[in-house]
């Protein structure tokens, strides 16, 4: 609350945030919620201090030369944190999971069965997606033989786990990841074994003004997860040195110029599109430095 009214300007610009009012409402609910999570609830069965490398990306991962499979150092510790550990757990970063991904089952994730009706290209991202999916499945399953607690923490819904992270996210994010943290958190209050009348509430009139404000929130934040994707980099636009800097450059403007063209499947148009284009001025005016 304090980050908010120190910036107000920050309050209200991109991404889709909410107003200043909503963004402070919606922490002030949140607040009463926490009030809830006391020792009986089902947080605090997982909720042990332990340190983990929440950074983990092939970036930071040296193995050995002779032997592939053999790691030799983890670097990028300076951010780590010792928390709870059901804010800590999660998939590692070369293992990115989808919103559809099957947690908690031991079936293998299998290919959409209108596959054959798809185009080539449209195939091709479902084949990715699957082997991404198989490997956040075997590492899902391995941790529950080789560290159960963890398993567990996995397991804890990731709205109840958001709700602590995304409160301290609004100065930067906005208000509507929470709210929809607390929206769900109101609708499965009962069946998390929370006893009495969930303190937070919605009107209709709130779950619509909500759906449309996520819905623009999700358009903007799936071109940023696209191009990070494509292009093979990170929040700040890191480049491993091994790449051609200046042929990622060109992919970077013709991956624009093709998502502009595609700008209604967004729900924006071409020129919306380019002002939240997450690589814009790097494309055009940054050299790779040593």
């Amino acid at each position: 609350m304090a980050l908010l009214r120190q910036d107000s300007d920050t309050a209200t610009s991109d991404p889709p945030r909410g107003s200043f009012e909503e963004q402070i409402a919606v922490l002030n609910l949140t607040k009463e919620i926490m009030l809830k999570l006391n020792e009986a609830s089902l947080i605090n069965k997982v909720s042990e201090p332990v340190l983990w490398h929440t950074d983990l990306h092939m970036g930071n991962i040296y193995v050995s030369e002779d032997d592939l499979a053999n790691i030799v150092s983890v670097i990028d510790w300076q951010s780590i944190v010792v928390a709870p550990l059901f804010l800590q757990a999660r998939f590692p970063e070369f293992l990115p999971v989808e919103e559809d991904y099957a947690l908690g089952t031991t079936d293998l994730p299998r290919l959409p069965p209108n596959y054959n009706e798809m185009d080539a290209s449209d195939q091709e991202y479902e084949d990715y997606k699957l082997k991404d999916a198989k490997l956040a499945k075997v590492y899902e399953l391995s941790s529950g033989s080789e560290n159960n607690q963890a398993y567990k923490a996995l397991r804890i819904p990731s709205f109840l786990r958001e709700l602590f992270i995304r409160c301290g996210e609004v100065s930067d994010e906005g208000a509507i990841p929470l709210q929809a943290c607390l929206i769900e958190l109101s609708e499965a209050w009962n069946d998390l074994g929370f006893v009495g009348q969930c303190p937070v509430t919605f009107s209709e009139d709130d779950l619509q003004r909500h759906k449309q404000q996520f819905q623009e929130y999700r358009d903007y934040h799936k071109i940023h997860e696209l191009a990070r994707k494509i292009l093979g980099t990170d929040f700040e636009g890191w480049i491993t040195p091994q790449v051609d800097f200046a042929a990622k450059q060109r992919q970077n403007k013709e991956l624009l110029q093709e998502v502009m063209h595609r700008s209604t499947e967004y729900n924006k148009s071409p020129e919306e599109i380019r002002r939240i284009w997450p690589y814009l001025e790097r494309s055009q005016t940054e050299q790779p430095s040593d």
